[in-house]
C-alpha cells in the first residue's frame, strides 16, 4: 500500500510542475501578444505604410491565404526563437537575449548604426541601449520575421532613444551608416 502512496504523489507532484510550467507559458505568450498590439499601434503612427503591410501578412496567415513560414517557438533550450517551419529549424538554437546583449560588444560606439536582420530583435534592443546612436536603419528581407519581431521588441521605446527607419523586404543601402551588424 505504501507503493501507492508514493506513487501517487510523484504524480501530483509532476502535474504541480506542469501547471507551474503551464502557467509561465500562458504568462510569456500574453507577454508577446500585449507588446505585438503596442507594436503595431506604435506602428500605425510611425509609419503607416509598413503597419498596413504588416497587418495584411497576419490577415492572410490568420485566414489561412498565406502560409507561416516563420513563426515565435521554444527551442530545445526552452529559449523563445524563430522556427523556420519548412526547414524545422531554429534561427538562434541559443538564448537569443543573451545572443544580444553578446553582440554590443562586437559593435564600435557610432552615431549611425544599421541591422541586417532583425530575428527577434534582441541584438537591436542591446545595441540600442547600450550604444544609442543617433540614426538607425533596420533592414529585413523577410516580412514574416520582421513580424516574428513585433512580438518580442518594444520598437517604441528604442525609437525614444534613437530616430528609427525600417527597410522591410526592399532593398537597403547601408553605406551611409557608421557601423553594419549583421544577424
Amino acid at each position: 500500500m505504501s507503493k501507492k502512496k508514493n506513487k501517487k504523489i510523484v504524480n501530483n507532484e509532476n502535474i504541480d510542475d506542469i501547471d507551474v510550467t503551464m502557467a509561465k507559458i500562458t504568462e510569456m505568450v500574453e507577454t508577446m501578444e500585449e507588446m505585438y498590439f503596442k507594436n503595431m499601434q506604435w506602428l500605425k503612427e510611425f509609419d503607416k505604410k509598413l503597419h498596413g503591410r504588416v497587418e495584411n501578412l497576419g490577415n492572410k496567415i490568420l485566414n489561412d491565404k498565406s502560409k507561416e513560414k516563420f513563426a515565435v517557438e521554444l527551442n530545445k533550450e526552452a529559449a523563445l526563437d524563430i522556427i523556420n517551419r519548412k526547414e524545422m529549424t531554429f534561427l538562434y538554437n541559443c538564448e537569443p537575449f543573451i545572443y544580444g546583449d553578446n553582440k554590443v560588444e562586437e559593435v564600435k560606439k557610432s552615431n549611425k548604426i544599421a541591422f541586417v536582420g532583425t530575428g527577434l530583435g534582441t541584438h537591436i534592443t542591446s545595441v540600442i541601449k547600450a550604444l544609442k546612436p543617433k540614426k538607425v536603419l533596420i533592414c529585413e528581407e523577410n516580412m514574416q520575421i520582421f513580424r516574428c519581431s513585433l512580438y518580442v521588441t518594444d520598437y517604441s521605446s528604442l525609437s525614444d532613444i534613437s530616430k528609427i527607419k525600417f527597410t522591410i523586404n526592399k532593398k537597403f543601402d547601408t553605406s551611409k551608416f557608421d557601423e553594419v551588424v549583421e544577424l
